[in-house]
């Protein structure tokens, strides 16, 4: 279906399983795409995860009209570490749309589709 939006230059952030269906459909409907994968950015689950110098080496121009992150890590059963999945669906995310609207403050839009899991109560304080 094509978009009525005018082309787009656009920044995918995570693209997995969403992100390597959602790329060919944006590309044939005409935007442009940047992506990042988890090698520039670095793992959002790391304690010392810091954005920003990958998003710093990024290109000025063009500025991204939008910024789409679609990356998450799932975890299930006993394995689960939930400061892992703390700091990988939530802080690290956040921390890497602060740096990204820091350095592309144009950007009209971050959508955020992340993973469905985040158990640490707010109340636990996270290593």
């Amino acid at each position: 279906m094509p978009s009525h939006l005018p082309p787009l230059h656009l920044l995918l952030t995570g693209p997995g399983r969403i992100g390597a269906g959602l790329a060919p459909l944006l590309r044939a409907d005409g935007h442009t795409l940047r992506i990042l994968t988890r090698a520039d950015y670095g793992d959002f689950a790391d304690p010392a995860f810091d954005p920003r110098t990958a998003v710093d080496a990024l290109p000025e121009a063009p500025a991204p009209d939008a910024i789409l992150h679609l990356a998450g890590l799932f975890q299930i059963g006993p394995a689960a570490d939930p400061d892992r999945l703390l700091r990988a669906n939530a802080l690290g995310p956040i921390a890497l749309a602060q740096a990204l609207h820091a350095r592309f403050p144009r950007a009209h839009h971050i959508l955020f589709l992340d993973a469905r899991e985040v158990y640490t109560p707010v109340s636990r304080k996270v290593n």
